[in-house]
């Protein structure tokens, strides 16, 4: 029979006479750190707009923008006049205002943005101002009369009244022709658009007969 005894400092066996592997460590490695990101670049905007726009007249104003990153800009708007469109691709704030629109339209804001960040030019004005009208020349010319308004013949023609007006039959200036030979008269520093003219004739008493046919000229 076998009996226990006191044993050396052999290492045990297993069953399968091998002796233990050492544990090999399952602790993870610390995480790596990743590289930061590039900061943003905010965009440039540039550009100095007209501060001024005439009536009847287009006006055009069209910044210019960058990014240093390459991202696409966009625009936006403050304070957008009525009589003008704005376009937020290119910025563009394009236009034709009219009489009514004179006036002073302050504040304009027009600016850049990445998506991220944000850059305005400075605010501005623009002063719309009515349409200043171009005097102009008329040359009128005439048929002198040779009877009265009664049908008897004429015998004491002193000269002539030429009338004109902005409106049709509402005359709001006269020229007096003291020469009975004259029959071609010119008009001048006449307001550019639509002149409406009769014409009466004055005999020697000073009696002035009734108007012309009214004639109507453009004027440029």
């Amino acid at each position: 029979m076998l009996a226990a005894c006191g044993g050396d400092s052999a290492a045990q066996t297993t069953a399968s006479g091998q002796t233990p592997s050492t544990p090999v460590s399952t602790t993870p490695p610390p995480p790596t750190t990743p590289a930061p990101t590039p900061g943003n670049n905010a965009p440039t905007i540039s550009g100095s707009a007209t501060a001024s726009a005439v009536a009847g007249k287009g006006y055009s104003f069209t910044p210019t923008a960058a990014d240093a990153d390459l991202d696409t800009i966009s625009f936006t708007i403050a304070n957008k006049p009525a009589w003008a469109a704005f376009n937020a691709k290119t910025g563009a704030l394009t236009g034709t205002p009219a009489a009514k629109d004179a006036g002073t339209y302050a504040g304009i804001e027009i600016a850049a943005t990445d998506g991220k960040a944000v850059t305005a030019l400075p605010a501005f004005a623009i002063a719309v101002t009515a349409a200043t009208a171009v005097a102009g020349n008329v040359s009128v010319s005439w048929i002198p009369p040779t009877v009265n308004d009664d049908g008897s013949t004429l015998t004491d023609l002193a000269g002539y009244k030429i009338h004109y007006g902005t409106q049709t039959g509402n005359y709001t200036g006269t020229v007096t022709v003291a020469n009975a030979g004259v029959s071609r008269y010119e008009l001048e520093s006449l307001p550019a658009g639509q002149i409406f003219i009769a014409m009466t004739s004055l005999n020697a008493a000073g009696a002035e007969s009734a108007f012309s046919p009214e004639i109507k000229v453009m004027v440029n």
